[in-house]
């Protein structure tokens, strides 16, 4: 992704450099290199605001959220898939609008408040199934297994949790199984 944003700076291509950042700051965050995630998403949403399309800005106000969510703010992160999910609103992008959805609910499972996390998640889940977006399906099941399993509700997070399993195992996505 150097190399890409290399070429992307030569072709003055600031919607490809947007992307390259974007990648770049996902690879920082995996690898817990915080600060660099942080400059790299930082630098992809100002391109995406400048030259990008909509969803793309809405992907980059997620991936903002996911290092928020690092980080442990995570009302910050709560904000920014709140921001993201009222851009793929707008733009009718049923499959960003699915995994926003999600997000928001997720964020809001770790601000303690699950029954709002439940409904978040069960649209989200909805959503992904008109989508055909099967492994967001499994994010979403995970989330609601989370959500269950905090409100003391166990045979429903541990069928949750199995349904997110099942995807994960039916699309062998390994780390997700894990």
């Amino acid at each position: 992704q150097r190399i890409a944003l290399a070429a992307t700076l030569r072709l003055h291509d600031g919607s490809a450099q947007a992307q390259a950042h974007r990648y770049i700051g996902r690879a920082c965050s995996q690898l817990k290199d915080l600060d660099a995630a942080q400059d790299h998403l930082s630098r992809a949403l100002e391109l995406e605001l400048q030259f990008g399309k909509p969803t793309a800005q809405a992907s980059a106000s997620l991936d903002l959220g996911h290092l928020q969510e690092q980080r442990g703010d995570v009302a910050g992160a709560l904000k920014s898939a709140q921001l993201a999910l009222s851009i793929y609103q707008s733009e009718r992008y049923l499959l960003g609008e699915a995994l926003a959805q999600n997000n928001v609910g997720w964020y809001h499972a770790l601000q303690g408040n699950y029954p709002e996390a439940l409904r978040w998640c069960r649209q989200a889940l909805e959503l992904c199934r008109q989508a055909g977006y099967t492994i967001g399906e499994g994010h979403s099941w995970d989330s609601l297994g989370f959500a269950h399993q905090h409100l003391g509700q166990s045979a429903q997070a541990a069928t949750c949790y199995r349904r997110a399993l099942d995807i994960y195992r039916q699309l062998s996505v390994r780390y997700e199984q894990a």
